[in-house]
């Protein structure tokens, strides 16, 4: 990677997500994955070693190993003996046909593509409406970041009982971002997502989620509510979406079958 113009523009950006309160590491990584993409940095593309960053960028090598470490951990760059550091696909963490995030693109006749992270999974706690849908034993509750054609970003909460749908504990992190969660329920059972019953709301969110959302304090956002069942009434799953001001127009499904627009 040469110093102009690549790491001049990548400057920019990192200076974007170089705010008060984010560690360094999460915003170096987060301008590292909006270069990536955005298509500024090519797939495939080699990247600079982790002692030339440090001499390029004002951030301590320290810093920098952890931001890399945590980019191999999320398949954003590859590592290959003797060769140095490379970006993956650019299609890494894109979902494949998403239910609940179909933003309808300039065309009018696709969607925007929506890149998935996933940043948590745990053994859900207290109670909720997703206690009253999915119940309360072995449910676990699984975060994400959804890139939404990398115009905005986009939280979603899950809840789903791992007893039943053993792949969401069993895959990693890594595996788990990027895959659409209805594949998955088919793979384990080949039941289609059916009924969908979603509420759509303007609330503030916590705290935590304005910061992941990189909004600034205090925007309201669009929280979307989505009860899923197998079927018409054996619940499946409860999924939270929350949605910052955005310009784009959400089709949302009337049903887990519902193809939507034709590609």
């Amino acid at each position: 990677m040469s110093k102009s113009p690549d790491l001049k523009d990548f400057l920019v950006v990192l200076n974007k997500h170089l705010r008060p309160g984010v560690p360094k590491y999460v915003a170096l990584r987060d301008a590292v994955i909006e270069m990536a993409s955005s298509g500024s940095w090519p797939s495939g593309m080699r990247l600079m070693t982790e002692a030339q960053w440090a001499q390029e960028l004002p951030i301590s090598l320290g810093t920098i190993q952890r931001a890399f470490r945590m980019l191999v951990e999320d398949g954003v760059i590859l590592r290959r003996q003797g060769a140095g550091s490379f970006l993956a696909s650019g299609d890494l963490g894109r979902m494949h046909a998403p239910l609940h995030c179909r933003f309808i693109d300039d065309s009018g006749r696709a969607y925007l593509p929506v890149y998935s992270t996933v940043i948590s999974r745990e053994l859900a706690h207290g109670e909720g409406i997703w206690t009253e849908h999915v119940g309360k034993k072995d449910i676990y509750k699984i975060d994400r970041i959804l890139d939404i054609g990398n115009e905005f970003l986009a939280y979603s909460s899950f809840w789903i009982n791992v007893h039943r749908f053993t792949e969401f504990k069993k895959l990693s992190l890594k595996k788990l971002s990027g895959e659409n969660f209805k594949d998955i329920i088919w793979n384990n059972t080949h039941q289609p997502v059916g009924r969908l019953i979603q509420y759509l709301e303007m609330k503030l969110p916590p705290k935590d989620i304005q910061q992941k959302l990189k909004i600034k304090v205090g925007t309201m956002c669009q929280f979307l509510q989505v009860l899923a069942y197998i079927g018409q009434n054996q619940p499946l799953y409860y999924q939270e979406i929350w949605i910052p001001p955005n310009s784009r127009k959400l089709d949302l499904a009337s049903d887990g079958r519902d193809k939507g627009l034709v590609r």
